[in-house]
């Protein structure tokens, strides 16, 4: 089982069916796992902007929860409000997965490597 696999598989038994994003070189493997889903349904969007729009309008439509983190400036193109880096993404991520991304840590050339390279934090904001 991938790690998109794992996620995705997590997503469904949390009964949720859409799934609004921006694929990307490190969300490839969540994308293959999304097509072989039978019900999850993922809808692209253009900028991360426009994903949180689309989830707020699902949300205010269905009736059923949505959730955005953060904002961006009015032209789409800067974090400014609660900005993540990828590192704190990825180790959030795990964390959902029930990974301890600081766990898996080795030394190679004299620096330490793990999971999601010498940073990344949980993001406890987003975890309810």
């Amino acid at each position: 089982m991938t790690g998109g696999q794992a996620l995705v598989q997590a997503l469904d038994a949390w009964g949720v069916k859409v799934v609004f994003g921006i694929p990307g070189i490190h969300t490839l493997a969540i994308y293959d796992a999304f097509y072989e889903h039978p019900r999850l349904r993922h809808i692209t969007a253009r900028h991360e902007q426009g994903a949180g729009f689309m989830a707020d309008g699902y949300a205010r439509v269905s009736g059923k929860p949505g959730f955005v983190y953060g904002a961006t400036d009015e032209l789409g193109f800067s974090a400014v409000e609660n900005p993540v880096h990828v590192h704190d993404f990825q180790a959030t991520l795990m964390h959902l997965l029930g990974i301890d991304h600081e766990s898996y840590t080795y030394k190679f050339q004299g620096r330490n490597y793990r999971l999601t390279d010498v940073h990344g934090h949980v993001v406890k904001d987003v975890l309810s």
